[in-house]
């Protein structure tokens, strides 16, 4: 099994010479991480190393958390090997089946699964806080704060029958709901709706109109926000939601890449979104050229020699925090909105949508509602 672990030394060469370095060492260190025991463990999913340079910022922040530790952190790609008894033709879905198998040939007892794109922005945080103590808690899923979404870039899976059985629920889901826009995002609010709640499927019905139109995000939020609709306020037995902007990770550019001694992990470190104002999800780089310059440093546990901010980058947590719940009570005003259009079921009666830097909204309403 193709099974990579992060030991890091230093890469100074030139971007493309540097992934590649990065990939034959991390071939090198295949199962390496199988020595190490421990509660939980940090797992990557990956569809090729072949862009493993779009990655390079969060996944050096990452591993290098990781190695000062001594916590397991695995790399999983989809070799021919990782894909036995996973038949599904979409890798989004694929790639919750790769992890339940892998799974199944390790001792840890967690498993907190990151998009590639997800980085360490703060190294004196602990995800320990957000492991359950309670033994019927078998999965830990976030809420975006943006909109109405079940993140499916991250979550955090019990090692056991329950935790296996619904990563493998969400990849079968492919089956009845492969090749609808939203892929696997999209697809876990049903999933979760028909394995827990059956007798909403009428409901659930009708808010798939929606989905089954959506060809882009407009029909595709008024899906998911009537799905919630459905499903908040209701206990789900072993399933634990973070409250919004409550979690371990969330979208950095929320609050334009500035973060506090509260926050621990990133989202959407992607290389090409880089330094690209303007653009919805971009990120600014907080780090000084300095930082992680020598990753040798990350088993010294010398952390101030890596984590080398920018000025102005690290706030203080009372500024994030009044930032962020601008962002809920935000959030929450157009999801009232959403939930009334969605209710239509008639696409001729919802106006249309457009991008801002700071998500999708709806265009102004020509009717009354």
């Amino acid at each position: 099994m193709f099974v990579l672990f992060f030991e890091y030394c230093g890469f100074t060469s030139p971007p493309k010479h540097r992934t590649n370095r990065l990939g034959l060492f991390l071939q090198q260190l295949t199962n390496s991480s199988k020595n190490k025991t421990g509660l939980y463990a940090f797992v990557v999913l990956m569809e090729s190393l072949s862009n493993l340079d779009e990655y390079e910022s969060a996944q050096k922040s990452l591993a290098c958390y990781c190695e000062s530790r001594e916590i397991p952190y695995y790399l999983i790609v989809n070799d021919e090997e990782n894909v036995k008894g996973c038949a599904m033709e979409d890798y989004m879905h694929q790639r919750h089946c790769i992890l339940a198998n892998f799974m199944n040939t390790t001792e840890h007892e967690w498993f907190v699964m990151l998009d590639a794109d997800m980085g360490i922005i703060n190294p004196n945080q602990k995800i320990d806080e957000f492991i359950p103590t309670n033994p019927s808690t078998f999965l830990v899923l976030t809420n975006r704060v943006m909109n109405s979404e079940i993140m499916a870039g991250s979550y955090i899976v019990r090692n056991d029958p329950r935790g296996r059985d619904f990563l493998m629920m969400w990849a079968k889901s492919e089956t009845e709901y492969g090749g609808r826009y939203g892929r696997d995002n999209a697809a876990i609010h049903s999933g979760i709706i028909r394995n827990y709640f059956p007798e909403l499927e009428a409901n659930l019905t009708k808010c798939e109109y929606w989905w089954e139109l959506a060809k882009r995000d407009c029909w595709l939020y008024l899906y998911e926000v009537c799905v919630r609709d459905l499903l908040d306020n209701r206990n789900i037995p072993g399933i634990k939601f973070l409250r919004k902007s409550y979690s371990y990770v969330r979208d950095g550019w929320l609050t334009e890449g500035k973060f506090s001694r509260n926050d621990f992990i990133f989202h959407n470190w992607k290389e090409s979104q880089r330094s690209r104002p303007g653009e919805f999800g971009w990120w600014d780089y907080q780090f000084t050229n300095e930082a992680f310059h020598n990753l040798s440093h990350c088993a010294l546990r010398k952390e101030a020699e890596l984590w080398r901010y920018r000025p102005g980058f690290e706030i203080d947590e009372k500024e994030i925090r009044k930032w962020l719940d601008t962002w809920v009570i935000k959030t929450k005003n157009e999801e009232i909105l959403e939930k009334r259009f969605s209710r239509r079921f008639d696409v001729e009666k919802v106006p249309d949508c457009h991008w801002t830097k700071t998500g999708l909204v709806f265009d102004e309403e020509t009717e009354e509602i």
